[in-house]
């Protein structure tokens, strides 16, 4: 048998009185919004076009969902019962069951958006939103997002996994404990959540303004309205400072152990304890999720080089392409077929390949994952996570002109390579673009790939120089990505210009099926 700690009693005893809960609660009752099988289908496709180009990890596209289609019903169609309408387009894209939702579920919905509004009154129509204001709507995104998938075991996981790590971590550096305690509350959603910029925001913001989730209401909201924009400046600064990076890598492993703690009490609820309590079952229960999931993420991993793959095809074909192919015949006036080739055929094979040669993570692996969670469970303390500060003075100018020199030798090789096969500038510059997307691509898809591997030190000399040397590709490949997000000119095209009509014509069309089925069953 095994013995838990207190902390671990506590969580098991939180996430079971949660389930306990959810089953006592009555199912609702009342008309459901339905919507026609076909008008759910090309709703859907929509939806898998439109986060084609605008690529996106899946776990982000929900809400990310919410967020876009409030801003259009808000600010360009200016809708007044904006919650029916968001349900309506949140169970047409099949973000939520058909036939399920309750209509009523719209006036809770509607609150929340009614608590907001003061705080979105001077956005106009253009949708110029200020950063400010960018954040408090992805702030009332979340929240949508956070009544309609409630999570308390998230919340519960999340909790315990910062109040175990924080007295095990060692921090030697000049953030004040508060700001380092907002680093490793980023690090443990990210590292067990995987929780993006938008999710972090909110926590932040919730955090920093003193109101828990799911808990705004308008008092709160205009109280702290004065404070807006210094919350957001200290969640800017908190996101971008440089020992997060290094907190999160840090603490890997450990969140592999609680994402499987998270696996066993979501499989089992109210039995996780028993489970946890018995060494055999446990192990058991461990091996069974790690099999899974194994197979789940090879299984995402291709869907998502797929997705990869022809965000960056639709990319160049609709972008890079016609630039080198008009340069060529009225700039040097001449057409080079073998760089047109290689600029159209490399990249998505580049792609391709990353993201099919992954290795199966092996029995090794699920044998530190169970161990790791043996440590976790009895609160047995662990080796001491030492987190330092980044040199300076001296050794940060050295090892900044050193990442320089690197930078000029990784693209001085590549432009050189490329020359030599005859490509123009433009083509080089193309070229170079999307070798760094396609790096970046394939990077994200094999680490979330093999999320679930537990790091051990590998001195291999080849690695190391092998990710020095691609290294500065792989961030100018982030940092185009996080660009073109800001500024994709595809989005906006089908945001503002397709969407709209898009949605107008697909609630026509159901309201025609709708009056159809009703003259049939008048005819009998």
């Amino acid at each position: 048998m095994n013995t838990l700690s207190p902390d671990f009693q506590k969580l098991l005893s939180d996430c079971a009185d949660t389930y306990t809960k959810n089953a006592l609660k009555e199912a609702p009752t009342g008309t459901t919004i339905s919507i026609h099988a076909l008008t759910a289908r090309a709703a859907t496709v929509y939806e898998k076009v439109r986060y084609l180009v605008d690529y996106k990890d899946e776990h982000v596209i929900r809400r990310s969902a919410i967020e876009r289609i409030l801003k259009r019903i808000l600010f360009i169609e200016n809708k007044q019962e904006a919650g029916k309408a968001l349900l309506h387009e949140l169970v047409s894209g099949r973000y939520l069951p058909n036939d399920t939702i309750p209509e009523s579920e719209a006036v809770a919905i509607q609150a929340i958006i009614d608590v907001f509004r003061p705080c979105l009154s001077t956005i106009k129509a253009s949708l110029r939103l200020t950063h400010t204001e960018q954040v408090i709507f992805t702030v009332l995104a979340s929240e949508v997002e956070a009544h309609l998938f409630p999570d308390a075991i998230d919340e519960y996981l999340s909790n315990a996994f910062f109040a175990y790590l924080k007295p095990r971590i060692q921090y030697d550096g000049d953030l004040s404990p508060e700001a380092f305690d907002t680093q490793l509350f980023i690090a443990c959603r990210k590292g067990l959540l995987k929780s993006d910029d938008g999710d972090l925001r909110y926590q932040l913001f919730c955090r920093m303004l003193g109101i828990a989730p799911r808990q705004f209401n308008a008092e709160a909201l205009t109280f702290a309205r004065p404070r807006y924009a210094e919350v957001v400046a200290r969640i800017d600064d908190a996101l971008s400072e440089p020992i997060g990076a290094s907190l999160l890598g840090r603490i890997k492993n450990h969140a592999i152990y609680f994402y499987f703690i998270r696996e066993i009490i979501i499989r089992h609820k109210t039995g996780a304890g028993e489970i946890v309590s018995d060494t055999a079952r446990l192990d058991e229960a461990v091996r069974t999720a790690l099999t899974e999931k194994y197979e789940i993420e090879n299984t995402k991993l291709k869907r998502s080089g797929t997705r990869a793959i022809l965000y960056i095809l639709a990319t160049k074909v609709l972008l890079a392409l016609p630039f080198e192919a008009l340069y060529e015949w009225y700039i040097i006036k001449s057409v080079h077929y073998t760089p047109l080739a290689i600029n159209l055929l490399f990249h998505p094979s580049l792609l391709f390949l990353l993201t099919r040669n992954i290795k199966p993570l092996g029995d090794d692996n699920t044998a530190r994952v169970i161990a790791g969670i043996h440590e976790v469970i009895s609160g047995d303390a662990s080796k001491p996570i030492v987190i330092r500060a980044k040199e300076s003075g001296t050794l940060q100018f050295l090892f900044s002109a050193l990442y320089i020199a690197l930078f000029a030798l990784s693209f001085g090789l590549l432009i050189w390579l490329l020359t030599a096969l005859s490509f123009n500038p433009v083509s080089i510059i193309f070229f170079v673009l999307f070798v760094a997307l396609v790096s970046y691509f394939g990077l994200r898809i094999r680490h979330n790939a093999e999320r679930w591997r537990v790091y051990v030190n590998n001195d291999k000399v080849w690695p190391l120089f092998w990710n020095s040397l691609t290294l500065p590709v792989v961030r100018l490949g982030m940092w185009l990505t996080r660009t073109f997000s800001a500024i994709n000119v595809f989005v906006f095209v089908m945001d503002f210009l397709v969407e709209s009509s898009f949605k107008i014509i697909l609630k026509v069309f159901d309201s025609f099926l709708t009056f159809l089925k009703d003259k049939k069953e008048e005819t009998y």
